[in-house]
């Protein structure tokens, strides 16, 4: 499996030392934009993982070698490999979503602290700094207003009003979204997270229907299989190596450099 960029390039560059008289103090806004960051990264990674164990050769791991060198157990070798490799498609495919899903929680984060500063008109000082109980809860609300790009009362919209200088950030999200919203991969992801089970026509090819059955007719189903949505893993993998390669890489190394940019957070704050 071979990817074309190195996730750790996403990472902010971490000063290792930094004149206090110079630097400004960290804001929650700092803090709740490294957090997202953070954690967009390790779900990236995550689901790098899960696509590198697919090109595995250490079935030895998983199988019993002896077992899986003689030849009449070739074909039930190759269902059983397949059904992992399915598992960890599916695997990746929930890591890669949850990368784009937190995004807009980056972006939503940083640009909705403008706005309560702007309410209560003051500037960032020791005296205006959240204690982390507050800044704890106050990013867990903000979790929970973060919608969908689509959703007609998006929170991001009314922030894009609010704050002009992240109208240019929040487009991105959008124009990313547009996209990516009716491709197949967003799409087997919402049909595995709220509708049921994929069914892939390479373990469907080393273990066929045993029996069939017909009414006047008519081919009637009496397999499960026959009901279900049916997808090609090999091409679903393939086609999400290359998302990663030329899509989702370029998109979110995109966003951290807007939101960096915008909201040049503390060198204060501290990355894990």
């Amino acid at each position: 499996m071979i990817f074309d960029h190195n996730t750790n390039d996403l990472r902010p560059s971490a000063k290792i030392s930094f004149n206090l008289s110079d630097v400004k103090l960290p804001s929650d806004k700092d803090v709740f934009l490294r957090a997202k960051q953070n954690e967009i990264i390790e779900k990236y990674q995550a689901a790098r993982r899960f696509m590198y164990e697919i090109d595995t050769n250490d079935w030895g791991h998983y199988f019993s070698v002896k077992w899986c060198d003689e030849d009449k157990n070739r074909a039930s070798q190759e269902y059983f490999q397949y059904l992992y490799k399915a598992q960890w498609y599916e695997a990746a495919l929930m890591f890669y979503n949850s990368v784009i899903d937190i995004s807009w929680v980056a972006c939503y984060v940083s640009a909705e602290y403008y706005i309560y500063l702007k309410n209560k008109s003051a500037p960032i000082s020791t005296e205006t700094i959240s204690s982390i109980e507050d800044a704890y809860q106050a990013l867990r609300n903000a979790e929970k207003n973060t919608q969908t790009p689509s959703a007609e009362d998006n929170p991001l919209i009314y922030l894009r009003k609010m704050c002009p200088w992240f109208a240019n950030v929040i487009d991105y999200i959008f124009r990313f979204w547009e996209e990516f919203s009716s491709s197949d991969i967003r799409q087997n992801y919402n049909f595995i997270k709220h509708r049921g089970a994929l069914c892939y026509l390479e373990i469907q090819e080393r273990k066929p229907n045993l029996f069939s059955f017909h009414v006047n007719g008519e081919s009637c189903p009496i397999d499960i299989r026959e009901v279900q949505k049916t997808v090609n893993l090999e091409e679903s993998i393939e086609c999400l190596r290359v998302f990663d390669n030329t899509v989702l890489f370029p998109y979110i190394e995109g966003l951290f450099e807007q939101l960096e940019e915008v909201v040049q957070p503390s060198p204060m704050v501290v990355i894990v």
